[in-house]
């Protein structure tokens, strides 16, 4: 879609309706469709809920579209509810319609296991981190069963071993990274466990991964490293990870985990 500006011409609603476990909220029609545009591969068949529906005829006062959308979830699929939606509405261009037909005939094409793999890693930039995992560890233990590629196997384990940083897990972000590495040779991920191994030395990362890399390669990663660590605003956890390591040799190690594991009981107390 072009990068234009959208205005909301039909009514908002008094109290927005919660999308995504309540992480998203919309006020507007408009503000729905830009949710369905950016999510089309993801939406599922049941996503015009009697909820939604009644959102969409109450709060929006929009009676005739409701009906509309509710007997085309009778016998339609979801791709020509959300286009019913999107065409009413009429929040898109002719092109812009058009182009959406296309992301919905690719997302025919997908492999189930794409379209599951997609969603988590949707689910990663939402920070839904417990979700995500749920959904990686299924696919990767059921691989045979959806008849996964090496490289998809291998994304899957990449993108685990990131969701497993963000919730402060690294060990085992670092066996998820060490398995992709294995499966592929990608310096991507070696360089990400590089910085894993400075940021947690606890991780259990073994040395010898780093013995083939060149010592000006570890040299560049490790400065570049710093400089984000030295750029970023030391503030909240920020400025408790910098605390820690902050302090001398002998204190680092015990700080940086109590540090680590107050950071996971938020995130599962977030979960």
């Amino acid at each position: 879609m072009s990068s234009r500006f959208y205005l909301c011409s039909g009514p908002l609603a008094k109290t927005p309706f919660a999308l995504e476990e309540g992480a998203v909220h919309v006020f507007s029609a408009e503000e729905l469709c830009y949710y369905i545009d950016r999510n089309v591969l993801l939406i599922e068949q049941d996503f015009f809920s009697d909820a939604l529906l009644q959102f969409v005829r109450d709060d929006l006062r929009m009676p005739e579209l409701a009906e509309k959308v509710r007997r085309s979830r009778e016998t339609d699929t979801i791709d020509q509810q959300m286009l019913l939606f999107l065409s009413e509405v009429g929040y898109h261009t002719e092109k812009e319609l058009e182009e959406f037909l296309k992301a919905t005939e690719r997302k025919k094409l997908a492999n189930p296991w794409e379209t599951q793999k997609n969603k988590a890693d949707y689910m990663v930039d939402r920070g839904h981190y417990e979700s995500a995992l749920r959904i990686y560890d299924a696919l990767i233990e059921h691989a045979d069963r959806h008849r996964i590629p090496a490289e998809g196997l291998a994304d899957l384990y990449r993108n685990r071993g990131v969701c497993l940083c963000r919730s402060f897990c690294f060990a085992e972000a670092a066996d998820s990274l060490e398995r992709a590495f294995a499966m592929t040779g990608d310096q991507e991920i070696l360089k990400m466990l590089y910085g894993l191994k400075m940021l947690d030395p606890g991780s259990g990362i073994l040395p010898e991964i780093f013995t083939a890399i060149d010592p000006q390669m570890q040299f560049a990663w490790k400065e570049e490293f710093e400089k984000l660590r030295s750029e970023a605003h030391f503030t909240g956890k920020s400025a408790q990870a910098d605390a820690a390591f902050l302090k001398d040799s002998v204190r680092r190690p015990q700080a940086i985990r109590q540090l680590l594991a107050s950071w996971k009981k938020e995130c599962r107390e977030m979960a």
